[in-house]
């Protein structure tokens, strides 16, 4: 028996069916919080705005079966480059850093992999750039700037 009301399209209705079995969804409603996208598309069906509670039930179940899955080799591989970076304790508690390596750590604990690998690889070039140094014109304007 659905608890949605027969308002709800089957199509979708077959989708929040599945969210709430899903084996994951503790995990991701827990991970996503008050804000996530579970709770977006329980609003969305409460105010029968069937746009876009779809794309979003659509997306939970993406999440949810990445979840399931497991998180991918490669994104591990990129995780531990950033875990392992010689730069990361001295980024630590930089705003920008810490700000995209929360995003980075939200997308793995959402199971948004597609996401956090982009995210990933960010946060690799920003601890590239600073074990770099900033390029010489840059330089030179922090000088002057000083």
């Amino acid at each position: 028996v659905s608890i949605y009301p027969q308002a709800v399209p089957p199509d979708l209705r077959e989708m929040l069916i599945r969210i709430e079995d899903h084996p994951c969804r503790t995990t991701l409603q827990s991970a996503d919080g008050p804000c996530g996208i579970i709770r977006m598309i329980q609003r969305s069906v409460a105010a029968g705005d069937w746009n876009n509670a779809r794309p979003r039930a659509q997306k939970a179940l993406y999440q949810l079966d990445s979840l399931q899955g497991g998180v991918p080799p490669d994104l591990w591989a990129l995780q531990s480059r950033i875990e392992n970076h010689h730069m990361r304790s001295i980024l630590q508690n930089a705003e920008g850093f810490a700000g995209s390596l929360k995003m980075l750590q939200h997308s793995i604990y959402t199971g948004d992999w597609n996401l956090a690998m982009e995210q990933a690889a960010r946060v690799l070039q920003q601890l590239e750039n600073l074990a770099a140094g900033p390029p010489p014109e840059l330089r030179e304007l922090m000088w002057r700037v000083e």
